[in-house]
């Protein structure tokens, strides 16, 4: 692999979680301005890295590809947030040495049918 080869892959790596960790804290705000500079960076690439017409059909593949890549990995991160995020509020918090009164009030036995 050469170095030019191995700097696009870890800058696609790098984008690519950018734009996972805006999907992972819901970040749409975010997410456009990295869609937005990855795209930017892709063309560049393309026209000044590789001397292709900016509107060929190439280009306008890659750049497609690209969205696709940035809209999987957001929402890759946007459903590992919400499933962190479900899981942190069915958490149970230790009380440190107390213990919660578990007896119901009169109003609850009121309302409790009974069995």
């Amino acid at each position: 692999m050469t170095t030019t080869l191995a700097l696009l892959v870890m800058v696609l790596v790098v984008w690519m979680i950018a734009a996972g960790w805006c999907g992972f804290g819901k970040r749409f705000l975010g997410f456009v301005l990295v869609l937005a500079v990855g795209l930017a960076l892709n063309w560049g690439w393309m026209v000044w890295g590789l001397d292709a017409k900016p509107l060929e059909h190439p280009v306008l593949m890659a750049q497609g590809a690209a969205i696709g890549y940035a809209l999987s990995a957001f929402a890759i991160g946007w459903m590992a947030g919400r499933i962190t995020r479900e899981f942190q509020a069915t958490r149970i918090e230790r009380n440190a040495g107390k213990q919660d009164s578990l007896d119901l009030t009169q109003r609850e036995k009121d309302a409790t049918p009974p069995l």
